[in-house]
């Protein structure tokens, strides 16, 4: 139910900005990109409301609404990884907190809600110049740093990249080239879906710039990318939307997804600074009916650290709700996006205007739909800037 117009409107809130934008690559293996968001504009967006202060995410999922409107996702910031815990993923906080203590020996810090308002809510909270936080009762929580080991998928992604070997970027002593990089694309990447239990698809992304010929900073001043996976179903009735998007039939839903980013700077896993603008791509307005995107978005990627050699290492993992399809085809893209449509509508989420005007600055496949691959399971290796054929691997999981 909408809430009262004062209670954002005349108070305003905080918005919190996460992540942003991808695109193809070559001819032979570049699916093709999504159209521009303008063709069809949102009517609905999500801001952030901050808690008083940072809680634990148990604590946190006490606040199912504000001021009348449902919570969409937790939002928390640790020092080493950012991310979104949702109330429609299929998982439970408790099995969260789970499953991240047991990759990064740490627990989600919680320190703002989303909720989704309409457009036209979000200007006026926009341009407010008061700032609203969510107050709570619960005792703030200051999470313990993570173990800079603690990543194993890092490790298992490294050994499928042939110059590292299964070495850290440092450890292999690359040397930084003294030319400026000449591309945003990563060198190499590393995909995995699969299913661990019944209700849940994993996606993992790993993206590897040599930091000699590739690297973020390359990239155009005022775009960022979207690292997406795209799931496909076969079934007749999804050509059509109906109802419109997200369709349920593909082997993974486009909704309420679990997700977290982290970048790695030396020996371990390090800072993946809020100012990077993490999120979650829901957007699928221009989508085909029988397509859901599972995508990360980066909106500054200019500002993700790097190594000392350059190099650098990012990982992207969502843990998505299971859809109809048992399996159904896949494809794999890193395409750039525009962030104008951001800098001219603030109060549209970023999910909502990255992409509404074009990027030049292209795309880098990771699997063209054309090779007809299916998934849950899947995991595969793209290398030399999505210019070879990906290379198939057995999954860790």
């Amino acid at each position: 139910m909408p809430a009262s117009p004062s209670l954002f409107g005349a108070t305003g809130a905080a918005l919190l900005i996460l992540l942003a934008a991808a695109a193809p690559a070559n001819a032979s293996e570049v699916p093709d990109t999504r159209e521009s968001k303008a063709r069809e504009q949102t009517t609905t967006t999500t801001i952030s409301i901050p808690f008083s202060h940072a809680i634990s995410l148990v604590d946190a999922v006490a606040t199912e609404s504000v001021g009348g409107y449902d919570v969409v996702a937790y939002e928390f910031e640790n020092a080493e990884f950012t991310g979104e815990f949702s109330p429609l993923s299929g998982v439970s906080a408790e099995e969260f907190v789970d499953e991240i203590s047991r990759s990064l020996e740490t627990e989600p810090q919680v320190v703002a809600v989303r909720v989704a308002v309409p457009v036209e809510e979000a200007k006026s909270v926009s341009r407010s110049r008061s700032a609203q936080t969510v107050p709570t009762l619960a005792a703030e929580y200051v999470a313990p740093a993570a173990n800079p080991a603690a990543s194993e998928q890092l490790r298992h992604y490294r050994e499928q990249i042939p110059e590292l070997n299964g070495q850290s970027p440092a450890a292999a002593a690359l040397q930084r080239a003294t030319a400026k990089p000449s591309t945003w694309k990563p060198t190499q990447a590393g995909i995995s879906i699969f299913r661990a239990d019944t209700s849940t698809v994993y996606f993992e992304q790993f993206l590897y710039w040599d930091g000699s010929t590739a690297s973020t900073t390359a990239m155009a001043a005022d775009d960022g990318w979207e690292a997406e996976v795209n799931v496909f179903t076969s079934r007749p009735d999804a050509e059509t939307c109906g109802s419109g998007h997200p369709q349920d039939y593909p082997f993974a839903k486009n909704y309420g997804w679990s997700w977290y980013a982290l970048v790695n700077t030396g020996s371990g896993i390090g800072p993946m600074a809020s100012s990077v603008g993490a999120y979650a791509d829901y957007n699928d307005n221009s989508d085909p009916c029988n397509r859901n995107s599972i995508a990360i978005g980066i909106r500054t990627p200019q500002a993700i650290p790097a190594y000392p050699s350059g190099a650098q290492e990012v990982m992207l993992t969502v843990f998505a709700p299971r859809g109809l399809d048992n399996t159904g085809k896949i494809g794999g893209v890193i395409q750039a996006v525009n962030e104008t449509g951001c800098v001219l509508q603030p109060w549209l989420s970023n999910t909502d205007c990255m992409g509404i005007t074009s990027s030049s600055s292209g795309a880098r496949a990771t699997l063209s739909e054309s090779r007809n691959w299916t998934a849950p399971p899947k995991c595969w290796a793209s290398g030399n800037y999505g210019n070879n054929a990906p290379v198939a691997y057995d999954c860790y999981a």
